[in-house]
């Protein structure tokens, strides 16, 4: 997926999915300044169901957006996420825009619903990126673990 330099929403967007595989694909010059980044899963709403999602082996660079390359976003009146496996991928170059320095991943859980088993394991994160934003009180076992970073 290559958006080319012009404004797009996300690469790929997860709003209401059960198993559903991101894995071994090349996105880049992906997402509009205003939108979250190059993979997003961000339900929308309790009725949305977010399970057993594993983004795996992709390669991102030049993601523009302004939340993370990989983001997971469960606001205040979403489903949980559960078994939300993120694994092996290679972040490159993300430019800075108007100001906001880019992220490699950004989680956000703020649901009165509890998420469960969020694991990001073995990505590779370019030099000039922030590693993580994370804000989380309703989550039950985060691992985060054998992360590399410049």
């Amino acid at each position: 997926m290559n958006g080319n330099n012009k404004p797009s929403r996300n690469g790929v967007s997860v709003i209401d999915g059960n198993t559903v595989w991101i894995e071994g694909n090349c996105i880049s010059n992906i997402a509009a300044r205003c939108m979250p980044g190059a993979i997003d899963i961000e339900p929308n709403g309790t009725n949305s169901q977010i399970e057993n999602i594993y983004v795996k082996s992709n390669y991102i660079n030049r993601s523009r957006g302004r939340v993370g390359a990989i983001s997971l976003v469960i606001g205040n009146n979403a489903c949980a996420a559960n078994n939300v496996q993120i694994n092996g991928n290679n972040i490159e170059f993300m430019p800075t825009e108007q100001g906001v320095t880019p992220r490699a991943f950004h989680f956000k859980m703020k649901s009165s619903a509890k998420s469960n088993d969020v694991i990001v394991t073995n990505n590779t994160i370019g030099s000039g990126i922030n590693h993580f934003f994370f804000d989380a009180d309703s989550i039950n076992n985060f691992i985060l673990s054998n992360n590399t970073g410049n």
